[in-house]
């Protein structure tokens, strides 16, 4: 069997004992050709062994696609972007030993398929990195683009949570004025009913005063007098009663009152 076929053919897991093997699936020479949901048999312990899905692109180069699948769903780009450069250091002479080691020490999620690329011949290898670069890059350039646009919808969200904020204020302030002018108006119309009360109370005080007035006899009050003392003819030339010292025909002639 030579390389190319080898190299092509879809890998496998046992269901029973994780044994990967190269499946008897072979892709060589083929191109935009898959592999999908099929199955075989395990030549370490004979159990029923799952082919992973695969396909080759246009230039005939094999695809793994649980390995890529889990690549396009990564979603550390720093990691992606640390792996990539990793992977452009490494040299054509990396094993595939040595390429499973690289890529379980950056992202632990990548040993599940250590065996599996351990698996693959030496000259499978230096196409897997090559495939990987181009993957990882584009993945890369994706999430970029992926992540600007979620941070532009992400952005624009909280502008449109702010104005329902501003807009719910300012409802509620209106709400709260036309509230204060209703009790203001309220207000005035009470204090305007009081005054209204007060003016009544004092009108009608007034008329009761003026209907007491004219209800009530007249009362003339009378000063009492002393009663006037006539003087008497045999008086007359004794000192006045007034204390003056004189006679009272001269002083009160006419009667003294006393």
């Amino acid at each position: 069997m030579n390389s190319v076929q080898h190299q092509n053919r879809a890998p496998a897991v046992c269901n029973q004992c994780g044994f990967i093997f190269p499946s008897p699936f072979s892709l060589a020479g083929s191109r935009n050709s898959a592999v999908v949901g099929c199955a075989t048999n395990c030549p370490k312990c004979g159990g029923s062994a799952r082919i992973l899905d695969s396909f080759t692109d246009s230039a005939g180069r094999l695809y793994v696609k649980d390995l890529f699948d889990y690549i396009q769903n990564y979603r550390k780009p720093q990691k992606l972007e640390e792996l990539k450069n990793n992977l452009e250091a490494a040299n054509d002479e990396i094993t595939a030993g040595e390429l499973a080691d690289t890529l379980a020490e950056i992202e632990p999620g990548f040993r599940r398929f250590s065996d599996l690329i351990k698996s693959l011949p030496g000259s499978a290898v230096t196409n897997l990195v090559t495939i990987l670069i181009s993957l990882i890059t584009l993945v890369i350039t994706y999430q970029t683009w992926v992540g600007g646009a979620e941070e532009h919808e992400e952005k624009m969200e909280i502008e449109r949570a702010q104005l329902e904020i501003a807009r719910e204020n300012l409802e509620y302030q209106k709400q709260k004025d036309k509230e204060q002018e209703n009790q203001d108006k309220q207000a005035e119309l009470v204090r305007e009913k009081i005054k209204a009360q007060i003016e009544q109370l004092k009108l009608n005080f007034e008329k009761k005063l003026k209907d007491a007035a004219r209800t009530q006899p007249s009362q003339t009050t009378q000063i009492p007098t002393k009663g006037k003392t006539r003087i008497k003819g045999n008086q007359r030339n004794k000192p006045c009663p007034c204390g003056s010292g004189l006679k009272a025909k001269k002083c009160h002639p006419n009667g003294f009152l006393g």
